[in-house]
C-alpha cells in the first residue's frame, strides 16, 4: 500500500492518481516515487489508515478536514465490520471509484527478483512498472498490494480483491512451492497474471522455460495453469502498463468474490481436489492453510480434513510430516486415535525418517497420552525397517526418553 507524507503545495502540480491539478495548499507526497504528489482526497482512498494518522499529526490547517476525516472513519469502520468474527449490523460503504467512475479494486502481488548483478541491471521491478503502485484500464483502477502479511488479504468492501500478479525474473530460480498461491485460490481469484522481466526475457527460450516453471507452480496450488496470461516486460513503459492492465481485466472478469467466512470452505475444497489428484507436493501446505481455518469449518469438514491427513501420512510420509507446523501453530487438538494414525503413517516410510518425526513424538508426549502406546509405535517401525532407518529412530526416541530396543 502506498506510503506518503503530508506536504505543502506551492506551485501548479498534477495529482499522480487522478492527473487533475492540485489547487489546495496541502497534499500527500508518495514516498520513493518521483512526481508522486497526490490530492488529500485521493490519499484517503489509497491509504485511509495512514491518512488518519497524518491528519492527527498535522500542525497546519487543512482545507475540508472534517469531510476528509469523515470519509476516513467510514472506510475504516466498514473494513473493521467486514472482518469481525461476530457480526452485528455492519457499516456499509460504496465501492471506491476514481475520477472517471472506474471501480477501485486490489491486486495481490508477489515478486521474485533476480539472482545475479547482470539481472539487476535489466530487471524491471513491478513497482517501477506501476505508477504509484497502480495500473489503470478502461474498466478499473487496480491498486497493487504486496501480499506479505495476513492483513493484506483482509476484506475491504470499498476496494475488493479482484486479481493477482506473480512477477518473476526470467531465468532466475522459480520457487518449488508458495503458500500465498493457495491463499489466492481460496479467495476465489482466477489464475494470477504471470509477469516476466529481466535480461532473460529477451531470449524466447529462457522466457518460455521460466513461464513453464511458473505455470507448474500454479498447477501445484490448484490453479488452471493455462488460464494465466503472460505479460513480458522489457521496458517499464506505457505499452507494458497497458498490457498488464489488459491482462488484469481478463482475470478480474473471472473472479468469484469470496468473503472471509467462505475462505475455510474454499481451502477445504482445495485440499479435496489436491488429495484426489494425488498432488502430494502441494498438499501439505494446502492442509496447513486449512488447519489455520479449522475452527471455522463445520463438523463434516473437520472430520474430512483429519481423515485426509491420516491417509496422506500413510501415502506420503515425507510430504505429510510438515503438517506438524500447522497443528502446532494453530493449536489443533487431534483426537488420540487420529494422532496415533498420523504418527503411524509418518513412521511407515520404508527407508527414511522424516525430519519432523521427533516433533510428532514430542507432540504426543505433550498431550500426556499413554507412553507405552507411543513406544510400541516406534518399536514397530524400528523392527520392520532397514538398519539405517532403525538406528536413526532409536537415537530420536532415546533423545525424547522413549525407551525402545535396538534392532537385533
Amino acid at each position: 500500500m502506498v506510503s506518503f507524507a503530508l506536504v505543502n503545495v506551492s506551485k501548479a502540480t498534477r495529482c499522480a492518481r487522478c492527473e487533475e491539478e492540485i489547487t489546495e495548499a496541502r497534499a500527500f507526497s508518495a514516498r520513493g516515487v518521483s512526481a508522486g504528489t497526490i490530492h488529500l482526497r485521493c490519499g484517503v482512498e489509497i491509504n485511509p489508515e495512514l491518512a488518519r494518522y497524518l491528519f492527527d499529526a498535522a500542525r497546519r490547517p487543512i482545507d475540508d478536514l472534517a469531510a476528509l476525516r469523515a470519509r476516513v472513519e467510514l472506510r475504516l469502520a466498514a473494513e473493521r465490520d467486514a472482518n469481525r468474527k461476530v457480526r452485528g449490523k455492519p457499516v456499509t460503504v460504496e465501492q471506491v471509484r476514481d475520477h472517471k467512475g472506474r471501480p477501485r479494486v486490489r491486486v495481490l502481488a508477489h515478486e521474485t527478483g533476480p539472482n545475479t548483478s547482470e539481472d539487476h541491471t535489466t530487471y524491471r521491478w513491478l513497482w517501477q512498472l506501476a505508477r504509484i503502485e497502480h495500473f489503470w484500464s478502461s474498466l478499473r483502477e487496480y491498486a497493487i498490494v504486496w501480499d506479505r502479511k495476513a492483513r493484506d488479504t483482509r476484506v475491504d468492501p470499498a476496494q475488493p480483491i479482484a486479481a493477482a500478479i506473480y512477477y518473476q525474473c526470467a531465468g532466475a530460480r522459480v520457487a518449488s512451492f508458495n503458500g500465498k498461491l493457495v491463499e489466492w485460490r481460496a479467495l476465489g481469484l482466477a489464475a494470477p497474471v504471470i509477469g516476466i522481466s529481466g535480461v532473460g526475457a529477451r531470449d524466447s527460450k529462457v522466457r518460455d522455460e521460466t513461464v513453464a516453471k511458473v505455470r507448474a507452480l500454479l498447477a501445484k496450488s490448484g490453479f488452471d495453469p493455462d488460464d494465466a496470461p503472460v505479460v513480458t516486460v522489457i521496458d517499464a513503459d506505457d505499452a507494458a502498463r497497458e498490457a498488464m492492465a489488459m491482462a488484469l481485466d481478463e482475470q478480474a472478469n473471472k473472479v468469484s468474490l469470496t468473503t472471509e467466512r467462505r475462505k475455510a470452505e474454499q481451502v477445504m475444497a482445495s485440499v479435496g481436489d489436491l488429495f484426489e489428484g494425488e498432488r502430494d507436493d502441494a498438499l501439505a501446505q494446502t492442509m496447513i492453510s486449512a488447519l489455520k481455518r479449522f475452527d471455522r469449518g463445520n463438523a463434516e469438514q473437520k472430520a474430512a480434513l483429519v481423515e485426509r491427513m491420516i491417509a496422506f501420512a500413510r501415502r506420503a510420509p515425507l510430504e505429510a510430516a510438515p503438517l506438524l507446523r500447522g497443528v502446532e501453530r494453530y493449536g489443533i487438538v487431534l483426537e488420540r486415535d487420529a494422532l496415533r494414525a498420523i504418527i503411524e503413517g509418518i513412521l511407515s516410510h520404508p527407508e527414511k525418517v522424516p525430519a519432523q518425526t521427533a516433533g510428532w513424538l514430542a507432540y504426543w508426549q505433550r498431550r500426556e497420552l499413554p507412553s507405552d502406546e507411543l513406544t510400541a509405535l516406534v518399536q514397530h517401525a524400528i523392527d520392520h525397517g532397514p538398519k539405517k532407518k532403525a538406528a536413526k529412530l532409536v537415537y530420536t526416541a532415546w533423545e525424547l526418553e522413549i525407551f525402545v530396543r535396538e534392532p537385533e
